[in-house]
């Protein structure tokens, strides 16, 4: 049986990563990550929380850029859930099945790092596709 995608992370829009710290360390009784700029094109800051060494699975994303696509979610939407990150084992065929299903998928495959050093592709899935909520597929490269 093929690998099934699996949930790596939950991203939430903050427009103050020091305010929203404050909440989410007192509600997980753990320390958040040092502060970090996102990967690739993603004009944010974060914090993420861990559980053990393994990969993030709560990031806080605050906007540096006013006009950046966070900062204009944060407008229409407010702070909230801004994405669900989904690591899939075939990005492209993840991609082909979603487009024949009838869904659209935002821009081309890009190569990235993450803040451990990892490279992934990654797309994602247009949030009027998926009932409002905006998926980040990634496939660790």
């Amino acid at each position: 049986m093929a690998p099934k995608p699996e949930i790596r992370h939950v991203a939430i829009a903050v427009r103050s990563l020091e305010t929203a710290r404050v909440v989410f360390e007192a509600l997980l009784g753990a320390k958040l990550s040092e502060p970090e700029t996102g990967a690739g094109d993603a004009e944010v800051n974060r914090l993420m929380w861990r559980r053990g060494k393994g990969a993030p699975v709560l990031e806080l994303i605050a906007p540096v850029d006013e006009d950046g696509a966070v900062a204009r979610f944060i407008r229409k939407r407010g702070e909230g859930i801004h994405h669900v990150t989904l690591a899939v084992p075939d990005l492209d065929a993840t991609r082909r099945r979603l487009v024949a299903a009838g869904a659209r998928v935002v821009a081309r495959p890009s190569y990235y790092r993450d803040v451990d050093g990892r490279p992934f592709r990654e797309v994602f899935l247009h949030p009027k596709d998926a009932h409002g909520v905006l998926f980040h597929l990634l496939e660790d490269a």
